[in-house]
């Protein structure tokens, strides 16, 4: 089981941070030994994922210096195969910029 948010702004200058954070953590219902987050920033896709919850994650500095963008992914996961240590399980945010929401494994498999 895993869960996966977004936020897109349509008509918003920035998405609310304090609103953002809180239905990450609510997330981690869906999956708790990994958590990751992603956005566009000057044209180049940043990625964060760590096996720790995200109710953690959000009190890294990565989170806590976090610039919200115009759109931005995140993803809890509970471990069904392989282990929340190894990123390329933690495979529900992208790959690079060209593979949007695509999985890891799905796209090694399919490409």
């Amino acid at each position: 089981m895993c869960g996966i948010m977004g936020d897109t702004c349509f008509g918003r200058s920035k998405p609310e941070k304090n609103k953002i954070t809180e239905m990450f953590e609510l997330l981690q219902v869906r999956g708790n030994d990994a958590s990751g987050f992603a956005f566009i920033r000057s044209g180049e896709l940043a990625v964060h994922k760590a096996p720790v919850r995200s109710s953690e994650l959000i009190k890294g500095n990565e989170w806590k210096n976090l610039d919200l963008h115009d759109t931005l992914i995140a993803h809890t996961r509970l471990k069904t195969q392989g282990t929340e240590l190894d990123n390329l399980t933690n495979r529900h945010l992208f790959k690079n910029a060209g593979d949007i929401c695509c999985s890891q494994q799905y796209y090694e498999r399919r490409c």
